[in-house]
């Protein structure tokens, strides 16, 4: 808005006073009145239905986003659906090979390669990969 002081004011309402006259000037005031609060109600109006125009772009936008993201979760999940039956269907040949040493008796499942590192073992491993006697 225009910053008028009171001197600009009163060049303006005399001028105005001049043109038009005293009869019809409180007219002309009432009018200008209702001419500016039109004014700014439309700019209102103009603004909120911008503001509102890109709300929903962005709303729109982040749906978009939301719906893209679901449909890779999705296909992840039907990725690893489809994984888990493949194994179910197809078992690993690895513990296959296991379940048949431990059914021939080859191998007992309670053995394990670090079975001789129990709480009781005097070995301790250090920090090169290799094992060294200790004592307790």
């Amino acid at each position: 808005m225009a910053d008028f002081g009171f001197w600009e004011l009163a060049l303006i309402l005399s001028v105005a006073l001049l043109v038009v006259g005293p009869k019809k000037l409180p007219g002309l005031a009432f009018r200008m009145g209702q001419w500016s609060r039109k004014i700014r109600h439309l700019a209102q109006n103009f603004k909120d239905e911008i503001t509102a125009g890109l709300d929903q772009e962005d709303l729109k936008k982040t749906i978009g986003t939301q719906q893209n993201e679901l449909e890779e979760l999705k296909s992840g999940i039907q990725k690893t659906t489809a994984a888990i039956n493949r194994g179910l269907r197809n078992p690993d040949p690895v513990a296959e090979s296991i379940e048949k040493q431990v059914e021939e008796g080859r191998f007992s499942s309670d053995e394990s390669p670090d079975a001789d590192m129990g709480e009781d073992s005097n070995d301790e491993v250090t920090g090169d990969g290799g094992r060294r006697q200790t004592t307790k």
